[in-house]
């Protein structure tokens, strides 16, 4: 029997989430934080199936659209990401495996450091198994492009030891604020 929590679950959490982060700095500036805590309960039940109804779906993205006031295609981009990179995502077991090969590859941190950047000037973090990096000071966040699969499978795994891979994009945003990085506020409207 599968003891993983159900869709519905997983997105509750994404909501409860999205409270305590918001509670971190209110107002929020962020989209997902804002149409998270705009869903209502049998929202959630809702959009947690395992088969969504596009109808149902598309009637709570409006509803959200004209309760928020923002575009119906951010709205919409937004909704979709979190479920489809937050809730459906399973990131664990690659990150694992990214730690594994890192402590295994013996390659110097710093080393690691020059190709990936690090802090103040650039925060490099792991989110929905992908490396990221923000740039503070041009107020930039790019997705980081390695060649070359062991060194990207190494650089990943480095970061997952450094405590800065991210299963959800909210982790990243607490982990933002919490950690003072400079700019968060910044990074925090790219979500």
């Amino acid at each position: 029997m599968d003891e993983r929590p159900s869709r519905a679950d997983r997105l509750a959490a994404q909501v409860a989430h999205a409270a305590r982060v918001r509670a971190l700095v209110d107002p929020a500036t962020c989209y997902l934080i804002r149409v998270l805590g705009a869903l209502a309960p049998e929202e959630v039940e809702e959009l947690g199936r395992w088969q969504l109804r596009n109808e149902r779906a598309e009637a709570i993205v409006d509803r959200l659209t004209a309760a928020l006031g923002e575009p119906r295609q951010v709205v919409r981009e937004v909704l979709s990401n979190c479920l489809r990179l937050d809730v459906w995502g399973e990131y664990e077991t690659s990150y694992a495996e990214a730690e594994h090969r890192y402590r295994a590859s013996g390659e110097s941190d710093v080393v690691i450091e020059r190709k990936i950047g690090r802090p103040p000037s650039c925060y490099p973090f792991l989110l929905h198994g992908v490396i990221d990096l923000w740039r503070p000071g041009q107020a930039y966040s790019s997705t980081l492009i390695i060649e070359d699969d062991r060194q990207y499978a190494v650089c990943r795994g480095y970061l997952v030891a450094q405590g800065r891979a991210y299963t959800t994009s909210l982790s990243l945003l607490e982990a933002s604020v919490r950690g003072q990085w400079e700019g968060w506020s910044v990074l925090w409207r790219w979500f």
